[in-house]
């Protein structure tokens, strides 16, 4: 089970915005939280600090960092939360995939936006490019500032985990995030819907609608026994079975939608592999556009729990 949660922030109240969701999973587990910011001068950054920058050192903006997560970090202990804060200085990504290896953190916890006006240009990049190299699984939740102001202040409503969505290909690769999604539907006494999509089938030329029916059927059954095992293997949970067929991306954000769940879960490479990794893939395409927040399991997180385990 998860001890520790390492959240990286960046002085924007759209980063801020995964508090209140790690603050319950937090309590829920018991986890210790670590807060990080990381002083790296980013085009935009650079642009932010021009007017001062001859005064500012780098000593300085880490000074700044560190006053700036101190009052967060005591926020949370008056929760009843165990939390600390580090700074780090160097190229964002990086640094926060080394603090997560420093801090011994189960989970990496984040939004899929921060400081950046320019769309998804500089925080969303990072976020991506933390999916990519995290040795543990990521906790993503698309934020906005249009967004934050729809929703008023935050952290002032509970948030609560019922339903949990894991979707899968079926592939060695997407499987690997049925841990994290079991536990977490076992932390919460959250309902966990395991969605399979059968991929359309694509073929030239005239086809009796036959071939299709045995496609589709020969699917259905093949899916069902093998997440009815996944099922089997975790007695105790509420679970239930939700198979679609076509695209895979638009039919993982409508069941998200449909079925209301709290959390989706998902590898963030299947039966397509290394060629499709992250960018255009089905993981980021529903990290970019879920109406919950999504929690990826990739190849490096894979790779670490087999070592952990060895």
């Amino acid at each position: 089970m998860y001890k520790r949660v390492l959240v990286p922030l960046d002085g924007s109240r759209v980063a801020e915005a995964i508090l209140p969701f790690i603050k319950e999973i937090a309590g829920s587990l018991g986890m210790e939280i670590f807060l990080l910011r990381v002083v790296s001068l980013t085009p935009e950054e650079v642009i932010g600090i021009a007017p001062k920058f001859a005064q500012d050192t780098p000593d300085a903006l880490e000074q700044d960092a560190q006053r700036y997560l101190e009052p967060r970090v005591e926020e949370l202990r008056a929760r009843g939360v165990r939390a600390s804060a580090r700074v780090a200085v160097g190229e964002a990504a990086s640094e926060i995939v080394a603090a997560a290896r420093q801090v011994g953190a189960d989970l990496i916890a984040m939004t899929t936006h921060g400081r950046s006006g320019l769309g998804r240009l500089l925080f969303g990049s990072v976020a991506e490019s933390v999916l990519r190299a995290a040795p543990i699984p990521v906790f993503l939740l698309k934020m906005t500032e249009e967004a934050l102001k729809a929703i008023g202040s935050i952290g002032t409503e509970r948030i609560r985990v019922t339903r949990i969505l894991f979707a899968t290909d079926l592939s060695d690769a997407a499987l690997a995030a049925w841990p994290t999604a079991r536990n977490l539907a076992t932390a919460f006494e959250a309902e966990i819907i395991l969605q399979h999509v059968v991929p359309p089938l694509t073929v030239q030329g005239d086809f009796p609608a036959e071939i299709f029916s045995r496609y589709w059927e020969g699917a259905r059954v093949e899916a069902e026994r093998e997440l009815g095992r996944l099922i089997d293997a975790a007695p105790g949970l509420k679970t239930r079975i939700r198979l679609d067929e076509g695209r895979a991306a638009d039919h993982i954000l409508r069941a998200a939608a449909e079925e209301d769940v709290d959390l989706i879960v998902m590898g963030t490479t299947g039966r397509s592999g290394m060629r499709r990794l992250l960018l255009g893939s089905v993981a980021v395409e529903v990290v970019r556009l879920a109406p919950c927040p999504v929690v990826t399991v990739g190849p490096a997180s894979q790779k670490e729990s087999e070592s952990r385990v060895a």
